[in-house]
């Protein structure tokens, strides 16, 4: 169980919520090469790291984490995710 005492997510779950929200930023390290403009998730060995990289595909060292629980990665992804669309949406409505 997570934190927030919700079921453990895994990653099948979590590209589910990916494709039903729309969500466009996600990049699983393990699948595919870094890009710019992303919510990564990498596995690190024991260990996974979430971050967000910038227009030149470099990390984003406040949005660095690292986490001894898959799922509690996945979740951060997610949250990570969902700020980076509504980031997107309110730079849209300024246009």
């Amino acid at each position: 169980m997570t934190t927030t005492g919700a079921p453990a997510m895994n990653r099948a779950e979590l590209k589910k919520i990916i494709a039903d929200e729309g969500l466009v930023d996600a990049l699983f390290l393990d699948e595919e090469s870094i890009d710019e403009d992303a919510v990564v998730f990498e596995p690190r060995g024991s260990e996974w790291a979430v971050y967000l990289t910038t227009e030149r595909a470099t990390v984003v060292p406040a949005t660095f984490r690292t986490f001894t629980d898959e799922s509690e990665a996945l979740e951060y992804m997610l949250l990570k995710l969902r700020q980076s669309a509504r980031a997107r949406e309110l730079l849209a409505e300024d246009e």
